[in-house]
């Protein structure tokens, strides 16, 4: 970053700073030592009352001193004390700062998915490659066992068929896509109801998941 870049710091602005922090808590400190001070000149009163009258006297200036001794300390550690307040205030907005990076790459990394292990990544590389010379009919058949679950085929073909799309082709489709490995097939060899029940593999759930929808 060019110098030019930084914000430029105005005499006037720096000295106004520096005499805030010299009046701030001036007069609880003054307060303070003048408390301190009666404490100590009551006691030297009681027990010596000789000096009763001058301790008195001082008793009426003490506050004064205080505050201009107090007053005066400050102002000549004030660019200390604005120094000490703008570093305190960069380490917070650096804390905060860091803060809200660390939670944003956290939200990055939950929102990436996993890395694969070669499995998974031949499975995956494979689905992809099928599905992507697959007929619109075939995808569609395809979504439509991803969506509605598992479907029996029998004596009767499922109630509900994708658009446009029968029976008889829904099947040979599944049929298809169970060659491939996408789709599993299960016969059921019941004496009044042979039946066949398709569904999605279930290794190629959460592939499919990701090439039917997030990369569509």
């Amino acid at each position: 970053m060019d110098n030019d870049d930084y914000p430029k710091i105005r005499a006037r602005s720096f000295l106004w700073c520096c005499c805030k922090q010299a009046i701030r808590g001036s007069w609880e400190r003054a307060d303070t030592l003048s408390v301190l001070a009666g404490l100590i000149f009551g006691a030297i009163a009681y027990f010596i009352p000789a000096v009763e009258e001058k301790v008195t006297h001082s008793l009426l200036i003490v506050p004064l001193v205080s505050l201009a001794s107090v007053t005066i300390v400050r102002v000549l550690i004030s660019p200390l004390l604005v120094y000490r307040e703008r570093e305190k205030e960069a380490h917070n907005t650096e804390k905060r700062l860091r803060q809200t990076i660390t939670a944003h790459e956290e939200t990055i990394r939950s929102l990436q998915p996993p890395e694969r292990t070669p499995a998974e990544q031949y499975e995956y590389d494979h689905a992809k490659n099928v599905i992507s010379k697959a007929s619109p009919k075939a995808a569609s058949v395809l979504r439509f066992v991803y969506r509605h679950g598992a479907q029996i085929f029998g004596l009767y073909d499922p109630a509900q068929l994708p658009d446009g799309i029968t029976g008889a082709e829904m099947r040979g489709i599944l049929d298809g896509w169970a060659r491939d490995g996408l789709v599993s097939r299960r016969d059921i060899q019941e004496p009044r109801n042979p039946h066949s029940v398709y569904d999605i593999a279930a290794s190629m759930k959460p592939i499919l998941n990701q090439l039917l929808y997030d990369q569509n």
